[in-house]
């Protein structure tokens, strides 16, 4: 569950940049993730709410994009636990092919040596 959590958020938080104001789009099973963390925030956010079509939308406007912004953020940071980069670096490979040649000879060098040997 807390997957679908900070999908939710990562959702609406990459929606934020739009111009205001703008309806956030949720169906039911989004809109509840969305309502608990309205319940768990400390603080009076504003949401116009309205049905379209189905789905849930709800406003962001200047007046509560801020305080949106916080709500969610505070989720990922909780549940997000960022990837070391080092450890990123070095399973996808790119450590030792931008370290080759710093830990040891390089290829060219060790040719060189091997020519004048």
């Amino acid at each position: 569950m807390t997957e679908t959590k900070t999908a939710v958020a990562n959702f609406a938080i990459g929606e934020l940049h739009k111009e205001l104001p703008f309806d956030l789009l949720f169906n039911n099973a989004e809109a509840e993730i969305f309502f608990a963390f309205v319940d768990e925030y400390k603080g009076d956010i504003g949401l116009p709410i309205t049905h379209k079509n189905g789905l849930i939308a709800v406003q962001v406007n200047s007046g509560n994009v801020s305080a949106i912004y916080d709500m969610l953020a505070r989720h990922v940071e909780m549940y997000v636990q960022p990837v070391p980069c080092i450890n990123t670096l070095i399973k996808s490979g790119q450590f030792d092919r931008d370290f080759k040649d710093v830990f040891g000879l390089s290829e060219s060098v060790k040719q060189s040596l091997k020519e004048v040997t």
